[in-house]
Formats: C-alpha cells, structure tokens, sequence
C-alpha cells in the first residue's frame, strides 16, 4: 500500500491518480465485496452534501440472487432499478422514458438477437445511412398478432400475409382489398372466383378466354 502527499492511497501502485487506486503489472486484478449469506452487498456512486444525496447503487442481493443497478434519488417511486439480472439468466430494463441506442456509421448492428439451439440463426435491428434496417437469416421472420400468424417474410424474399410458407413473391392467404389501382406487369392467374367492381381495362394479347377466367366465367363483359 503506498498514500501518496495529496492523500491518495495505491494498492499494488505508487502513482494513484484517483483517492483508491488498484493495480498490478504481473497479475489480474479484482475488488470483492463479500457479504454474509443471503445478504446484500453494495457498491455505491453518491454526489453527497447537505441538500441532496444522489447516485446509483450496484447491488447484489443474496437473499433472491438478483443483481441490479438502482437509483438513489433521481428517482420517487419504489420501483427504482434501471436494470436487473436474474439468476435463471433473464434481465429487465426499468427505463420510465425511451431507450435510446446509438451506433457508429458502417456498422449497423445496434441489436443481434442470437439463438444457442439455432447458432446460425439471427436477427440484426439498426440504422444504415439514417435508414431503419432488418437483417436476418437462416430462419423466416414472422410477425404474429393473437396468436396467429400475420407476416411471414422468408429467406429467399416471398412475403406472406396470413401465411407462414409463402410459394410467390407477395402470398396473401384470405381476402384481399386494394382501394386504388392494381398495376399486374405480366401474367394475372387467378386460381377461384374474381370479382370486379367498376371498369376493368385489358391491354394487347388479352383472349376472350382469358377475360372469362378473370370474370369467373361470365359469358359477357
């Protein structure tokens, strides 16, 4: 231990540059704070002076096994963890506003989600250039809404509504509504009935055959 003349204490060092420093050139260093079982241990950042106390506390308690960052001040309601991490793994984020994120430009990866039983399974969620990105492989990204399946977008690129294994580009499964135009490039199937409200406009190589498929055999147009 070396306490230097401005009253800064070096443990494994003579040049501390803060009131506790700990270090050592040879060997790995660590601080523990050790408390009774099932007890608490406590490592505490405070702004203290006769008008306010204020800080955050990093805090283990033994009792449950949680480890959670808290706030000492800033915040009224008895609910004060930012952040908590359970011992089964999980973890909560007690933010009272948005979590904001930020990333350096080139790397968009401001959130992967991995799988351990699909280790070539992920999802990538960030900003491109200021645009919104999803990246994702090995596996569909589906959206669900009560339980049923809403969106499926799969790896090779079909997008499926209502559908989870969409064969063509765009897949809907049930009925579908379009309030302004329809533009169809090349070929229309349409696989059972069709029905058509207001004027229907067919261009060149268009048969008589294939305007009765359309208009589910009508015999007139």
């Amino acid at each position: 231990m070396y306490i230097n003349q401005f009253g800064r204490v070096g443990i494994g060092t003579t040049a501390a540059g803060e009131k506790l420093e700990v270090g050592s050139r040879d060997d790995d260093v660590g601080i523990r704070i050790n408390a009774g079982e099932d007890k608490t241990a406590r490592l505490s950042l405070m702004e203290t002076s006769a008008q306010k106390r204020l800080g955050y506390s990093w805090e283990y308690d033994g009792d449950d096994g949680i480890l959670s960052l808290r706030s000492n001040g800033y915040r009224d309601d008895a609910d004060d963890k930012f952040m908590t991490f359970y011992r089964d793994g999980l973890s909560d984020l007690g933010m009272r506003g948005t979590l904001n994120m930020h990333g350096i430009e080139g790397d968009y990866s401001l959130i992967r989600m991995t799988n351990e039983n699909n280790p070539d399974s992920r999802m990538i969620l960030g900003l491109s250039k200021g645009n919104p990105v999803i990246d994702f492989q090995d596996q569909p990204l589906t959206i669900n809404a009560n339980g049923r399946m809403a969106l499926t977008i799969e790896t090779r690129g079909n997008v499926g509504i209502g559908k989870a294994t969409p064969e063509r580009n765009l897949d809907v499964e049930g009925d579908a509504e379009v309030s302004q135009n329809l533009g169809v490039k090349e070929d229309l199937f349409v696989f059972e009935n069709a029905e058509m409200k207001g004027t229907l406009k067919v261009g060149d190589g268009a048969t008589f055959d294939e305007i009765q498929e359309l208009l589910a055999r009508r015999e007139t147009v």
